[in-house]
């Protein structure tokens, strides 16, 4: 297990359980032992609404309702951090810089977004 994680109270979702509970069985279940400790964040209407804003506006494709859902999930879950390896429609800048803005005109705090290695 990463080191960082024993000085944070880290948490999951359901949506990232999915994700790692798929491909090679023998690796998912590897995948999933490291995290069965974690709680999990219950994916509620408020955060299907929210992630919904950021696909309506483009803040992310179409086609990553999860990314969206990972998101909104770290945002409504008050997280500090949003730790994930998608550097492509999560941890990067211009994504991050449109979420926050967007994130924040609706009142909410926008986590640090960042990879395992940045953290």
């Amino acid at each position: 297990m990463f080191a960082f994680l024993r000085r944070y109270e880290c948490v999951i979702s359901q949506v990232v359980l999915d994700e790692i509970a798929a491909g090679n069985p023998e690796l998912a279940a590897l995948r999933l032992a490291r995290v069965a400790d974690m709680p999990v964040l219950a994916v509620e209407p408020a955060i299907v609404a929210l992630a919904d804003q950021y696909l309506r506006r483009g803040f992310v494709p179409d086609s990553e309702v999860r990314d969206a859902l990972h998101i909104a999930l770290a945002v409504l879950g008050k997280a500090e951090y949003l730790l994930t390896w998608n550097c492509k429609h999560i941890a990067n800048a211009h994504a991050v810089r449109q979420l926050r803005k967007f994130t924040e005109s609706q009142g909410h705090e926008f986590p640090q977004v960042c990879t395992p290695e940045e953290l």
